[in-house]
């Protein structure tokens, strides 16, 4: 229930979309990016992002692992950063309270 499938993935030390392998083995990907962002310095709010897995490390969640895909694809999704634009773009919201 922690692990997941192994998924192929392009990239080398050399490129955008880095990764690492062993020369005895060159087409194994050892590791890769755990974050991917591409930051407007312009505005904030037209940012975009990826990680790896998913928005939860919680191993029975649907958001575990409902962004491999498009890591695996090098695509991204909205990271808004100014209060108007999350919370245009909430979904869900937990409050904690002590």
């Amino acid at each position: 229930i922690y692990t997941s499938d192994t998924i192929p993935a392009r990239g080398d030390n050399f490129t955008l979309n880095a990764a690492s392998f062993r020369y005895n083995n060159p087409f194994r990907m050892v590791h890769g990016s755990s974050q991917r962002l591409i930051m407007d310095l312009s505005n904030f709010d037209n940012s975009l992002g990826i990680v790896p897995g998913g928005q939860s490390g919680q191993a029975l969640s649907p958001h575990n692992l409902d962004l491999v895909n498009m890591w695996q694809n090098v695509e991204y999704f909205p990271m808004p950063f100014s209060k108007e634009a999350v919370d245009k773009s909430t979904v869900d919201k937990l409050t904690l309270t002590p």
